[in-house]
């Protein structure tokens, strides 16, 4: 989202939807942690699409409360719906990932596994990010009027940028829910949103690896 100039507060909301819907479905389900993964990220990328409606009217100062409003609704109505998600306890007994008998809860395994999701969703994004998509993205954020004139419509890509974006927010959220095996809404506050931006900002939002760098 912040190659089209905007900046979202709702991303760590977003990785709970995902941990969330993944959690849920491989606890009350039954269904293995290998389907409710890819699931859980689906949804956080579903309820992006669906917030973007009311979020998309709004731009800079304004599109950031929005997402910061709508993200709280959600991460409290964790907290009020207590039959569904535990309520502040949260979710507990959590399956956890077991990759051809191997248990990746050993935190030295995790790490590498975890590393190598991130590998791939790093290369996804930098493809995406230099190809003519990105190149779009970009000009709808130097200048989205210049842009509309010659038709192309900034806000069916600011909406794709943030459906992305919370996918693969969706998809840190479930691998965060498997590893911990217990998730609550304190898990995707405000305080770690916040850490999540001064580590984009430290490295810097202008270029891929800029955002890496800060988190390192």
């Amino acid at each position: 989202i912040a190659l089209t100039g905007e900046m979202s507060f709702a991303h760590v909301v977003m990785m709970g939807v995902g941990a969330y819907a993944s959690s849920l479905l491989s606890k009350n389900f039954g269904f293995s942690p290998w389907l409710t993964m890819p699931i859980g990220a689906m949804t956080a990328a579903l309820v992006a699409y669906i917030l973007s409606f009311p979020l998309f009217r709004m731009k800079g100062f304004y599109f950031v409360i929005g997402s910061f409003a709508a993200g709280e609704v959600i991460r409290l109505s964790w907290q009020a719906f207590r039959p569904i998600f535990g309520g502040s306890r949260g979710v507990t007994v959590i399956p956890p990932l077991d990759l051809l008998g191997i248990d990746l809860s050993d935190p030295v395994l995790f790490y590498y596994f975890a590393f190598a999701i991130m590998i791939i969703c790093l290369f996804i994004m930098y493809r995406l990010e230099h190809s003519r998509y990105g190149l779009t993205l970009n000009s709808v954020h130097w200048n989205d009027l210049l842009i509309s004139s010659v038709g192309v419509d900034p806000r069916h890509y600011r909406t794709q940028a943030f459906v992305v974006g919370c996918f693969f927010a969706g998809v840190a959220g479930t691998l965060h829910a498997h590893y911990f095996t217990a998730i609550n809404p304190r898990d995707f506050s405000l305080t770690i949103m916040l850490a999540v931006l001064v580590w984009a900002l430290v490295g810097g939002l202008g270029s891929f690896k800029g955002p890496i760098i800060g988190v390192v």
